[in-house]
């Protein structure tokens, strides 16, 4: 097993699987990804701007790196073994990206110091919120040829928002192209379920993973293991409509990897499980996730 260090100048931000890979690794090996900001570090923390600020620039990726033996049809389990945030972070408020627009009555930069010694970031009114950082992008090549926009995310996973994707966590990605050609960025120091502003607390990034090859995995979008749950992503054009697609997903593998009835299976989901919303503000592709107990699972004797 190998380990890899790609730094934040190997960069990209948009998918394409002709991209060609930055570096190539195999199945356990450990990969460093540093990231750079969502901003691609165009905003200045002592003087934050939106004058010459480049959208176009934004969601920088590193990589992509190309899995040897990966091939369409398997699925590349991505664990999460650290991650570690800049000095400072950043958060935009603005008229035509946040949820509640009318509330944005001036658009604002808002820059917290993040203290890594006390694991707090400290907003300009001096309240502090716990550090919890995680990467808000982990994904691999679509399977469509041509360049695509890293803001959506969808069956390759890219931008999920999911909260819980920290160490410890593994998130399971279907490949669509040979190689899976994995990026990952946008780390996050801190954000809330729905992500409501536009950001979580934005910052750069250093993301330690370790990969898994699962050969010949069946999987239609990416799952979620947690120590204590197990969860399915969800995406549509309004909350409803993810909501729906996460929760009957994840009736339909429940059913399929107990081996019962749908109708138990979502009872069972409607018991014990969480719905639980990843972002509101990714335009029309918002996301969710179903969240189902380990413990549940282990009582039907389902392994994941």
């Amino acid at each position: 097993m190998a380990r890899l260090e790609l730094p934040r100048t190997e960069k990209h931000n948009r998918w394409n699987r002709d991209l060609p890979p930055r570096a190539h690794a195999a199945d356990g090996d450990v990969i460093v990804f540093h990231t750079t900001s969502a901003d691609d570090d165009q905003i200045d923390p002592e003087r934050p701007t939106f004058v010459g600020y480049d959208r176009t620039r934004v969601h920088p990726l590193t990589g992509p790196v190309y899995v040897r033996d990966a091939e369409p049809g398997d699925v590349l389990d991505v664990e999460v073994l650290d991650v570690e945030t800049g000095e400072w972070g950043w958060q935009m408020l603005t008229r035509h990206l946040a949820y509640l627009r009318d509330f944005v009555e001036k658009e604002t930069i808002i820059i917290s110091r993040i203290d890594r010694a006390r694991g707090v970031a400290r907003y300009p009114s001096g309240a502090e919120v716990p550090l919890a950082p995680m990467p808000g992008i982990i994904g691999v090549a679509p399977a469509a040829h041509g360049e695509f926009r890293t803001i959506p995310p969808g069956p390759h996973a890219g931008n999920i928002d999911v909260r819980e994707v920290r160490p410890g966590v593994s998130l399971r990605i279907p490949v669509f192209v040979p190689g899976a050609l994995l990026s990952v960025g946008d780390v996050h120091a801190a954000q809330g379920d729905g992500e409501v502003c536009l950001n979580g607390i934005e910052t750069r990034g250093r993301v330690e993973t370790r990969i898994h090859l699962r050969k010949r995995q069946v999987q239609d979008r990416p799952h979620l293991k947690t120590p204590t749950h197990y969860g399915l992503l969800g995406t549509g054009t309004t909350v409803d409509e993810a909501c729906r697609d996460a929760l009957s997903a994840a009736v339909v593998w429940l059913a399929t990897a107990a081996g019962i009835s749908r109708e138990e299976a979502y009872a069972l989901c409607s018991a014990t499980a969480d719905l639980r919303i990843n972002q509101l503000v990714n335009g029309d592709a918002l996301g969710t996730r179903l969240m189902i107990p380990r413990s549940l699972l282990q009582s039907l004797g389902v392994e994941v």
